[in-house]
């Protein structure tokens, strides 16, 4: 068995009616798109550009403004407008102090250690 073409030759008589014609160039044109399609592969677009590395901003973006006013923290009552808020306030505060109070003992303070070298017993 021989294998066919996927084109079919009609006759002179056939080919040069109107609508046949219309038919003929659009296959002939769907054959001419393949044919540049397979010639053209994806190497041949390849541009051949270093490839872009950000600048450095000198510019820092701070998502709150929080650090840029110096705020303590966000909700603030004053004078028993939302006496929640004053409670959470002073225990926040409170434990702020506290904590500052522990970092300044640990820096000026003595230690343990340090007393039983300088004294000994």
């Amino acid at each position: 068995m021989t294998s066919r073409t996927s084109r079919i030759f009609f006759s002179h008589n056939c080919a040069t009616i109107k609508f046949m014609k219309k038919g003929f160039t659009k296959s002939e044109d769907d054959e001419s798109k393949k044919t540049k399609q397979q010639i053209i592969d994806d190497d041949h677009w390849v541009l051949d550009i270093p490839e872009l590395k950000e600048k450095e901003s000198k510019y820092i973006a701070e998502p709150s403004c929080v650090p840029l006013e110096e705020l303590r923290w966000g909700r603030m009552s004053f004078k028993g407008f939302n006496p929640e808020i004053e409670k959470l306030m002073s225990q926040k505060e409170k434990d702020e102090e506290l904590s500052r109070a522990e970092e300044r003992e640990k820096l000026l303070g003595v230690s343990e250690e340090q007393m039983t070298e300088r004294y000994p017993v």
